[in-house]
């Protein structure tokens, strides 16, 4: 016979259960994302990539992910940024793109005409974000 899972069963259960490192500190609130940190908890380009894609995913996560790729200089995270900035569909995501790209590829100029490009169009939340990161890079080039 089965015995059903009750509530204490079941907290005695998750209290046991081991939790993903990648999973917790994509999550984390109060802890910068650094490529050594990342590293040590498992989060790979992969990783980050499944967590971008899942639209299921909180929205807080999905963006940490975005960051997790600039951060760990993936060899895709240009790539991924400038789709999610050009044809993103969740704003918070596309500014995250921008911030990922300004921050992570400037000064080059093929990201700055592509900020430039995509700020002519952007909603106004999204265009004060390019240009303020925007006017962060050039003063970051000036006084290095």
């Amino acid at each position: 016979m089965r015995r059903a899972l009750t509530w204490p069963l079941l907290m005695c259960a998750l209290a046991h259960a081991q939790p993903d490192p990648r999973a917790l500190l994509l999550a984390a609130i109060d802890i910068p994302l650094s490529s050594d940190r990342l590293t040590e908890a498992g989060v790979d380009e992969v990783y980050a990539g499944a967590v971008l894609a899942d639209p299921q995913a909180r929205l807080y996560v999905r963006a940490r992910a975005l960051a997790a790729l600039v951060a760990l200089d993936a060899p895709s995270a240009r790539d991924r940024l400038e789709r999610v900035l050009r044809a993103g569909e969740v704003p918070e995501l596309r500014i995250q793109a921008a911030i990922g790209l300004a921050r992570g590829f400037a000064p080059d100029r093929a990201v700055e005409a592509l900020l430039h490009d995509v700020q002519a169009s952007a909603p106004r939340a999204l265009r004060d974000v390019i240009r303020a990161e925007l006017r962060a890079s050039r003063a970051r080039a000036e006084f290095p």
